[in-house]
């Protein structure tokens, strides 16, 4: 069945509502930008899961507001074995805990996160509520209310190291070819080697992770690339010659709303 999140009588004309009194009487979804997408990717970040949420028209999001410290708890940067100390880590992890217990009126609402890393270990470490990632939410429970319009265009398609730990790289795979007929998933390109930060300080990691990418990319005539984790994109397109960025977006190209 069909989480609450997701109710056919609700537009998102009821977007513009979120913050009104009588927000809460309706359905809605829990949306955490991750800090990375905030940083870089700002102009998108808070309204990221709206933007997922229009390809079926049919959701009111409510945005949580969150201290970036708070939901920059769940990326690699502050997992234990990396954190300064694993105390800070694990306060982090039970402040978001407690916020998204609210915002998800104790876990009857799922919650969606936009970053796969940082959903990785929430998952890993919260298991009081649903938690999806934004492809796997889209798959499981979405395409059914959407129309899929296939195009021939050539495009990519990177799993995560934690989309694979979670077990929902098939579920992405498939949400891109029910958009494209040209769907190219790299052989032999498996971590991006962008490891949390450290593609930032040591590019050279990135780069011999990636070093079999380009030569595929080019010899399919790919033309844009997609994922589920912004700083693996921001390395894929480094290394790639062609932008990579969330699958969301194929989506909502490639959809519209079932009437």
């Amino acid at each position: 069945d069909i989480p609450n999140a997701v109710s056919p009588s609700v537009t998102m004309s009821d977007v513009a509502a979120r913050s009104s009194p009588d927000a809460a009487a309706r359905s809605m979804m829990p949306a955490m930008p991750s800090v990375m997408s905030a940083v870089f990717q700002p102009a998108m970040a808070m309204y990221f899961m709206a933007s997922a949420l229009s390809l079926a028209e049919n959701a009111v999001v409510a945005p949580i507001s969150l201290a970036f410290a708070v939901s920059f708890a769940m990326s690699p940067p502050l997992a234990p074995e990396i954190a300064p100390t694993s105390d800070i880590a694990d306060s982090k992890l039970r402040q978001l805990e407690k916020a998204l217990a609210v915002a998800s009126e104790g876990g009857t609402i799922p919650v969606v996160c936009d970053q796969s890393p940082c959903l990785h270990r929430m998952r890993e470490h919260i298991k009081s509520m649903p938690l999806y990632e934004p492809a796997e939410f889209i798959h499981d429970f979405m395409a059914q209310y959407l129309n899929f319009h296939k195009h021939d265009t050539p495009v990519a398609v990177h799993i995560t190291c934690s989309s694979r730990r979670m077990g929902i790289g098939d579920k992405i795979i498939n949400l891109a070819r029910m958009c494209s007929n040209n769907v190219l998933v790299p052989e032999e390109v498996g971590c991006c080697g962008f490891a949390g930060d450290k593609g930032f300080t040591h590019p050279e990691l990135n780069q011999w992770g990636l070093r079999k990418l380009r030569p595929q990319i080019e010899a399919a005539g790919v033309v844009a690339g997609y994922s589920n984790s912004r700083t693996c994109e921001i390395g894929l397109t480094t290394n790639s010659g062609i932008p990579y960025k969330s699958i969301v977006y194929l989506v909502d190209e490639c959809t519209t709303a079932k009437q």
